[in-house]
């Protein structure tokens, strides 16, 4: 070998680019034979049972096509289960449309395949399929799109319910939009422009590659993720906590959006990084690798956050501050010119600690510097992500239909199109499962203290009213919506507008409202907690409470009039915006 020898190379951990990079093009090309091969065997095995029945029965009817072939210029799926565990659902032509608007109406299909939208409104109406092939796919359900193996658009992609791309692969010929909280969480991500994490956890440990933008402006939108972007703008609050970014540029100015971060310059020729005081945040570190030019601006200084510089790199710092004239992020005039020659720490002028390499040896010690470093912010983190992770169970704990086996029905009266249309129903499981089942409707519980109204097809007791002391779960697009009375103990919103523009009052204990749009336009008289964590959840509506609201997903309770016991919660991009509130909590 012709590199010197160091005295603590015995120490050392050596990281080998190429290795990795061979690794990982393996392992992407691994997973797309994967999926190829789930594909071809779900479609195979399916076909060899229904090859030859195509649905003929209607897929407004609960179960209507579940296990059959739907094929059709536009397919609408409105019923529960209605095409679940489908080997294919197929619309052709230009015009069209695959719409899975009832609960788990497309769930567990092996292809859903269009040549223009597909629509997953309904809660898990999309979950555990193979794969989804469209111009436009539009997941705005909570959990209408999770644990998918690929899903491929022409233009965009919307995941807008709550966990509604959970741990999916999706692959967008132009941008993706995750507005809703957890929306894309555990997800990989590949679009050919902008990526957009713009409600609470979004993108949180998400995999992102474009060589575009990637925008992280919702609470934690992008912590613990894996960023390749040509810009990464991080303007929520942690919203590049724990991440791993990879960029020619990166602004961070959300409040401590960059802790326990690393920015690197790995493979690239520039790196640019403008950074405010309170979004350096605590142990965040940016590296500036090898053949690299580096800039590093520190709006009002950024004593915590610390540069390294790799031999054969360049490195400019400066500490700036916002011109009198300019607002928000506008322009800056630089005041201090930071020493980026030599290892030095604690600064008092607002410039970052360095640490410089002018060897291969030194760069060895560097390396084992940042692998002891990361040691320790890892154990340091552990206690805080454990107790993150307590929270996020107590979330999960809210019956968001967990089980579906569980409520299997026991009758059969409202499982079909317009079944039990402008009824008279006071049994104590009211099961409206088709679409439009119960439209009209009138649902009165008075007499049992545990009733369950289930409105899973599209539109099911739209028109209709609800007044029950059990739990109002209403998964299908628009279900519950437009009603004349909404009274609930417990009421769980997660289809597309699932009830929105209630007539009278909304008079429930708690409310989660979990899916795009769901009950905006409505007063909302509430005895527990509220929650608006999907994309437009509560927007324009007035919200009193004796505990409290959250609005976690983009623009959640946007011009709304809220008055809480408890504290008010605005998270996400445009969370609140021109919301008038009022809480008890300061």
């Amino acid at each position: 070998s012709n590199k010197a020898s160091c005295p603590f190379d015995n120490q050392l951990i050596i990281t080998t680019t190429k290795t990795t990079m061979s690794k990982s093009i393996m392992s992407i090309y691994i997973l797309v034979v994967v999926i190829l091969l789930s594909i071809m065997t779900k479609t195979t095995n399916a076909g060899k049972r229904d090859s030859l029945n195509l649905c003929n029965d209607d897929p407004g009817d609960a179960y209507g096509c579940q296990t059959k072939a739907v094929q059709s210029p536009q397919v609408s799926c409105t019923g529960f289960e209605s095409c679940s565990e489908s080997p294919s659902i197929v619309s052709k032509g230009k015009n069209g449309m695959v719409e899975c608007t009832g609960s788990r109406s497309c769930a567990e299909a092996a292809l859903i395949s269009t040549g223009k939208n597909v629509y997953c409104q309904g809660y898990e109406s999309c979950l555990d399929s193979t794969s989804i092939i469209a111009k436009i796919v539009q997941c705005s359900g909570a959990k209408s799109c999770s644990n998918i193996d690929l899903i491929t658009t022409e233009t965009l992609m919307y995941c807008g319910g709550y966990k509604s791309c959970e741990k999916s692969t999706i692959i967008s010929e132009k941008a993706c939009n995750c507005d809703g909280l957890n929306s894309c969480v555990g997800a990989k991500i590949d679009s050919q422009q902008e990526i957009l994490c713009q409600g609470t956890k979004s993108c949180l440990a998400a995999k992102i590659n474009t060589p575009s933008i990637t925008q992280c402006s919702g609470d934690k939108a992008c912590k613990k993720a894996k960023i390749k972007a040509n810009i990464v703008k991080l303007y929520g609050s942690s919203a590049g906590e724990e991440a791993q970014i990879s960029a020619d540029e990166v602004e961070a100015f959300g409040y401590n959006t960059l802790s326990y971060g690393e920015i690197t310059s790995v493979n690239r020729t520039t790196l640019k990084v403008k950074v405010s005081r309170e979004a350096a945040g605590t142990d965040s570190t940016v590296i500036c690798e090898e053949g690299s030019t580096c800039t590093v601006e520190c709006v009002d200084g950024c004593e915590s956050l610390e540069v390294i510089q790799k031999q054969g790199s360049t490195t400019e710092i400066s500490v700036s501050e916002p011109k009198a004239s300019s607002t928000g992020l506008g322009k800056t005039k630089t005041t201090i010119e930071c020493d980026s020659t030599t290892t030095h720490s604690n600064t008092t002028d607002g410039c970052p600690s360095m640490k410089v390499s002018t060897s291969d040896c030194e760069d060895r010690e560097i390396e084992t510097y940042l692998t002891h470093k990361r040691a320790i912010i890892a154990q340091r983190l552990l206690a805080l992500n454990n107790e993150e992770q307590d929270n996020d169970k107590k979330l999960e704990e809210i019956n968001h239909g967990a089980g579906m086996e569980e409520i299997e029905p026991e009758i059969e009266t409202c499982h079909n199109t317009l079944s039990c249309e402008n009824q008279y129903i006071d049994d104590s499981d009211a099961q409206c499962y088709g679409f439009e089942a119960c439209a009209g409707a009138s649902i009165a519980q008075l007499s049992s203290t545990d009733g369950m109204v289930y409105g899973y097809g599209e539109g099911s007791i739209e028109h209709g009213s609800i007044d029950t002391k059990g739990e109002a779960q209403c998964y299908g697009s628009l279900s519950c919506s437009h009603v004349d009375r909404f009274d609930a103990k417990t009421a769980i919103c997660s289809g597309y507008e699932s009830c929105i523009e209630v007539q009278g009052v909304m008079d429930v204990g708690s409310l989660d409202c979990i899916a795009t749009r769901s009950c905006s336009g409505n007063h909302i008289y509430a005895t527990g907690n509220v929650k608006c964590n999907a994309n437009r959840a509560c927007q324009q509506s007035i919200i009193t409470t004796g505990k409290s609201v959250q609005c976690e997903g983009h623009y959640g309770c946007a011009e709304s009039k809220i008055d809480a016991g408890g504290p008010v919660k605005c998270t996400s991009q445009g969370a609140c915006h021109k919301a008038i509130i009022r809480s008890k909590v300061s």
